[in-house]
Order: C-alpha cells, then structure tokens, then sequence
C-alpha cells in the first residue's frame, strides 16, 4: 500500500544521503595525499566518482574478468566481452577528458616549500 511505498522511497533518500556523505568523507580523506601528489584538487572528481566507481566496478570490471577468465571455455563470449569492455573504457576516458577540460574542474594548489 501506500505506507509501504513511503518507506521505499525514504529507504532510497536515505540510501542516497548516505553514499553522498561517505562520497564527501573519502574524497576528505584523500585530498592531502592528492595535494601532494598532484599539488591540484579536484572538484569534478568528487561528482565524478559517484557515476564512475559504479560502473567501473559493477560493469566494466566484470566484462574484463569475463574476457580474461573465460578463452579456455568459450572463447567467442570472451572475445566479446572484452571488446564491449574495451569499447566502455573508451567511452568513459572521452568523457572523463571532457570533465576534467572543464572551467572549474581542478583547483591548482602551491607547492608547500621544501622542509
């Protein structure tokens, strides 16, 4: 009934505010070792990575472990398991180029002196 689509959609609000907050809390985390590496912070990267680590890790990654795991028993599905991944990948890279070419993308941060 009713109450019971309520607590579905509330279910997913608050499924949503959470992977948000534990969204914000990784990039925290790792934004020093990003300074030091890149000296830059990303603020796409933060959006970004909602959509990307989804489908890296729930499409792409398995069409590649399927492509690599699967020549000796059927080596058609693995062809084109790989091919699909391949063609992703690409996809996904011309994007991500086009994001991080974006005004605003990246905020450069100075170099801290050497110690």
């Amino acid at each position: 009934g009713a109450a019971q689509e309520h607590w579905h959609v509330v279910g997913w609000y608050e499924r949503g505010v959470q992977l948000l907050r534990e969204q914000g809390w990784i990039g925290f985390a790792l934004l020093p070792l990003t300074l030091l590496l890149f000296d830059l912070v990303s603020i796409a990267g933060w959006i970004v990575n909602l959509v990307a680590i989804p489908l890296f890790s729930f499409v792409l990654v398995p069409l590649a472990l399927v492509g690599v795991l699967l020549p000796p028993l059927a080596e058609p599905v693995a062809t084109t398991s790989l091919s699909a991944a391949t063609a992703l990948h690409g996809v996904i890279w011309q994007c991500l180029r086009r994001i991080a070419d974006l005004p605003g993308a990246t905020l450069a941060v100075a170099a801290p002196g050497s110690w």
